[in-house]
């Protein structure tokens, strides 16, 4: 079964609510920050990482004489940076 992202940010909002009734039950309360986390993920734009590498290889990288097979090695490395600090960030940010 597939659900929209409205349906599911419908879902997390009853699961708050249902959970703010039982503030002194510790079940209650990890339902409340999963579904923190859950709609912090669903609802968090996704960054344009492949426009953030173009724009950091065409602007800090002298591509003078390079070729086609050297940039696209700078390209794939700034990729692979952003990317493992971007789900970096994420985890680093669950536990808050």
């Amino acid at each position: 079964m597939t659900h929209t992202k409205e349906q599911l940010i419908t879902r997390i909002e009853i699961q708050k609510e249902t959970a703010l009734q039982h503030p002194e039950c510790s079940i209650a309360q990890m339902d409340l920050r999963l579904a923190e986390i859950a709609f912090a993920a669903i609802t968090a734009p996704a960054p344009d990482i492949d426009a953030l590498t173009a724009e950091i290889v065409e602007n800090l990288v002298d591509l003078g004489g390079a070729d086609e097979e050297a940039e696209a090695q700078y390209r794939a490395w700034v990729h692979k940076k952003l990317f493992a600090y971007a789900v970096a960030l994420t985890n680093s940010n669950r536990g808050k």
